[in-house]
């Protein structure tokens, strides 16, 4: 392929967007520059062509049949995401208004005091609910930003736990819905392949093969426990300690915005009231998971994992969770039902920017994918690459892609039904390329401010975008270094306990590195002035 064919724009929208993005802070307006610049080069720089174009991508285009191929805001799970973050608002809403989340945060500030505490408490959260990212992410956010506020922890740091935590456990869980989704991919791959077997079993086999997830996740634990600070995030921790100040930036990118909720006035609650509504959702998702999956039918949970849907679940879930919460509000007589609703739309309000950058963002991989971003990225790599190194290969491919379309979901559609042919064909690592793909989307998302998992985790810190990336990117760069250490050893020899062996050694070096860079940036006490001005800001 020539490299000044129409897939070598490709790369051009999505690297201007996050170059505007990075250098003026302004999402919407970057995004929007970014699709209006792929538009017009897929229409050849004519007006007319360049709007159906957008028209579309963004709507979808009708066959002559009459069947709508759906466009990214047409696309039903697009839709379903859309509407549980609404409702994920609204719920959140009504626990600001009972009170339920000032008293969960008061009661267990007794137990979790210190910032080691509330860090480990977050990651373990993310890590038990391993469902799915979107309701893993905010359900976390909702009950832990208070603790973590209280206890002095940045908003960087706190995003960094949710957003690498969730990306990393629902990658491996084998009940949450990237693993459906992924099997269904496998499957698809399988039959190309002329494969016989169970696509969930293979994708439960390539687990261990995941360097990049499993670095991922321990280190997260390790920044919690070590309070490891490197880079902007060293910054930011010696900003909350010295001003007390634990956000620079608002969700939006303004400096001194109100918060959302300030307009709700709580009732007096009890830890009940906010510890219920969770539960009862953690409970009404994972019964709708097995309802979607047929499990009640036929009893089979490996096949009912298989094709369970997990954002159809959360969403019904959520509405369940709403009507009950509010019914047990009134009969708590926490505030009359006007008032009930009126902070539930405050809540839906404060999450609808984050929709509007979710929408831009899917739209904006839709340009990239119409100008044939995939193709481009295979067509660097092309050649005669020994299969040893093809793991390698794939998870940066797979790394670069979803950093430029800001979709992980999105590279496994691309990539998993391409490279499982491809493997078998060449003889390289089955295993060993699957995990490559996870992982390498994994890094790449975690790095991208355009990744729907970066938008969900700073929606729930309540931060801007690009200080949540800034901070949290060269954890992930590291966690990526070394992961590639580990696919170019067990690749070239076939030993996956080697593999193992040589990335642990590696990981405990680069610890002990951090935390040696860590101790020479001590952090400076709060005074009693600075303590009380820390409190009055994050109210």
């Amino acid at each position: 392929m020539n490299i000044m064919e129409l897939s070598f724009w490709s790369v051009i929208p999505p690297l201007l967007t996050i170059f505007l993005v990075l250098k003026t802070r302004k999402i919407l307006l970057s995004m929007a520059i970014g699709i209006t610049l792929g538009c017009f080069i897929i229409g050849k720089f004519n007006p007319v062509n360049a709007l159906k174009s957008f028209d579309s991508i963004f709507i979808g285009t009708s066959t002559q049949d009459g069947t709508l191929i759906p466009g990214s805001i047409t696309t039903p799970d697009n839709l379903m995401v859309l509407l549980s973050m609404v409702m994920i608002g609204a719920l959140i809403g009504l626990l600001v208004k009972s009170g339920g989340s000032h008293a969960f945060a008061e009661y267990m500030s007794k137990r979790i005091n210190s910032k080691k505490r509330s860090g480990l408490m977050t990651c373990i959260i993310c890590t038990v609910l391993m469902i799915d990212d979107y309701f893993d992410n905010l359900t976390t956010g909702a009950t832990m930003r208070a603790i973590s506020d209280k206890n002095k922890v940045p908003r960087e740091k706190f995003s960094y736990y949710l957003d690498s935590t969730v990306c990393g456990i629902n990658s491996i869980s084998p009940i949450s819905s990237w693993s459906a989704f992924l099997a269904g991919l496998l499957a698809t791959g399988m039959i190309a392949a002329g494969m016989e077997g169970n696509s969930y079993q293979l994708l439960l086999k390539s687990i261990p093969y995941n360097f990049f997830i499993f670095i991922c996740l321990i280190m997260v634990y390790c920044v919690a426990v070590f309070n490891l600070n490197i880079g902007p995030m060293a910054k930011a921790e010696k900003r909350a300690d010295t001003t007390g100040k634990l956000i620079e930036h608002s969700f939006s990118g303004d400096e001194d915005e109100q918060d959302s909720y300030g307009e709700v006035k709580p009732a007096k609650g009890k830890p009940v009231d906010l510890i219920f509504p969770i539960a009862l959702l953690i409970c009404l998702v994972l019964f709708f998971m097995l309802y979607t999956g047929d499990f009640f039918r036929h009893h089979d949970i490996v096949r009912t994992v298989s094709q369970m849907e997990g954002i159809r679940s959360l969403m019904y879930g959520l509405v369940f969770t709403i009507i009950i919460t509010t019914i047990y509000l009134r009969l708590r007589k926490a505030a009359p039902v006007t008032q009930l609703a009126s902070a539930a739309f405050i809540g839906v309000k404060s999450i609808l920017y984050a929709n509007l950058v979710l929408i831009l963002g899917w739209t904006l991989g839709g340009v990239s994918d119409r100008l044939g971003i995939t193709e481009f990225m295979i067509s660097v790599f092309q050649g005669n690459i020994p299969p040893v190194i093809t793991p390698t290969i794939l998870f940066l491919l797979c790394a670069a892609t979803a950093f430029a379309i800001g979709g992980g979901w999105t590279t496994f559609a691309i990539m998993i039904p391409v490279v499982v042919p491809f493997a078998v064909a060449t003889n390289a690592d089955l295993l060993l390329c699957i995990s490559a793909i996870i992982g390498g989307a994994g890094m790449g998302a975690t790095c991208s401010p355009l990744a729907d998992t970066s938008i969900v985790s700073a929606t729930s810190g309540e931060l801007s975008i690009i200080d949540h990336i800034k901070t949290q990117a060269p954890y992930s760069l590291i966690c990526g270094a070394i992961a590639i250490v580990g696919y170019l050893i067990t690749g070239i020899t076939e030993s996956l306990s080697l593999g193992y062996i040589i990335i642990a050694a590696l990981f405990i070096l680069t610890i002990i590195i951090m935390k040696r860079i860590s101790i020479n940036q001590p952090a400076i006490p709060l005074t009693p002035d600075k303590e009380k001005f820390s409190i009055a800001e994050n109210q």
